[in-house]
C-alpha cells in the first residue's frame, strides 16, 4: 500500500501547472507546450522516483 501512495504522490498534477499559469498572467500556449514534455519525463522517471522514495 505505500508504495501505490508514492505512485499517487510522486508524480506532479499536470492540470494545475496551465491553471496557476494562466492565474499569473504567464505564458499558457509555452506551458502547454513544456506540458507534453514534463509528462513524458514524468512517466519515464516514475520507476526511478519510485526505487529512491521506495
Amino acid at each position: 500500500m505505500q508504495v501505490d501512495l508514492l505512485m499517487l504522490m510522486v508524480p506532479p498534477c499536470n492540470d494545475w501547472y496551465l491553471v496557476f499559469t494562466g492565474i499569473a498572467k504567464g505564458n499558457v500556449s509555452f506551458a502547454t507546450a513544456l506540458l507534453t514534455l514534463n509528462f513524458v519525463l514524468q512517466m519515464l522517471l516514475l520507476p526511478v522516483d519510485l526505487a529512491l522514495f521506495a
